[in-house]
């Protein structure tokens, strides 16, 4: 065998070794389970008919020409977002949690498609994320420029890779101060690849972990307010872009 073929054939092997230690490193880490107040949320009732197949959907008996779709964050239950899902639902918009390979938002970014198909009623979507979901939704829409209507980014911020700030798709990037996984520097230094008009809300006092209702993670700062007013105001938040698409 010529050392080239050699070569080659260790340099195969190499990847091919890499590749097998990440896959059982994301089957090994252990998934941020929801709290048990998020179980609520997912009942059927006050208008609002639960799914839990193939997506976990909140259904809105009349609903509006908009959804919502949220890409969960990295190895996140996704019924940890069901409190806030839920509340966008109530106020009249299809919302759709998206659970992802492994937990993984980055290997499931294309998964927005599947849901735009299931629905073809709905006119306009509204694309979120919390944390590396949030920057899977901003990949996406680097990717669809033409058929995402608004991006919500809960405690997360874009690659320089997917830079759409020459768009002028409606945006809302709400943060927290103690977000010791996204953190406000990493926000501002990130800020120039969203749209010129996005919105920044800030949430004083809040942390990474409370976007959703799970256990706290691990290099997370330490919130100084409740988990449900930080939902309160991230449900706020999007639901004024929501409503500012959908009369659009």
């Amino acid at each position: 065998m010529s050392k080239r073929r050699l070569f080659l054939l260790i340099g195969t092997l190499v990847v091919v070794v890499g590749v097998g230690a990440a896959a059982v490193f994301l089957l090994n880490q252990t998934q941020a389970t929801a709290l048990p107040g998020a179980e609520t949320a997912m009942e059927s009732g006050d208008g609002v008919t639960v799914e839990t197949e193939p997506w976990y959907t909140f259904a809105p008996e009349d609903p509006a020409s908009t959804g919502f779709i949220l890409y969960p964050g990295a190895r996140v239950d996704p019924t940890a977002y069901a409190p806030s899902v839920r509340g966008i639902a109530e106020d009249g918009f299809l919302s759709v949690i998206v659970p992802m390979p492994f937990g993984i938002a980055a290997l499931g970014a294309e998964k927005a498609d599947e849901v735009m198909e299931a629905y073809p009623e709905i006119d306009k979507w509204v694309l979120g994320g919390h944390s590396i979901g949030g920057a899977m939704a901003v990949q996406y829409t680097d990717d669809h420029t033409d058929i995402v209507d608004g991006i919500a980014l809960w405690g997360a911020y874009p690659s320089p890779d997917d830079d759409i700030s020459e768009t002028s798709i409606p945006t809302v990037s709400v943060y927290a101060s103690e977000d010791g996984l996204s953190s406000v520097k990493e926000i501002e230094d990130t800020a120039q690849y969203l749209p010129q008009g996005t919105e920044f809300v800030e949430i004083e006092g809040g942390n990474h972990t409370n976007f959703g209702l799970y256990e706290t993670q691990d290099g997370d700062g330490v919130a100084t307010i409740p988990a449900e007013e930080q939902q309160l105001q991230t449900m706020t938040a999007t639901l004024e872009l929501l409503e500012t698409v959908d009369a659009a």
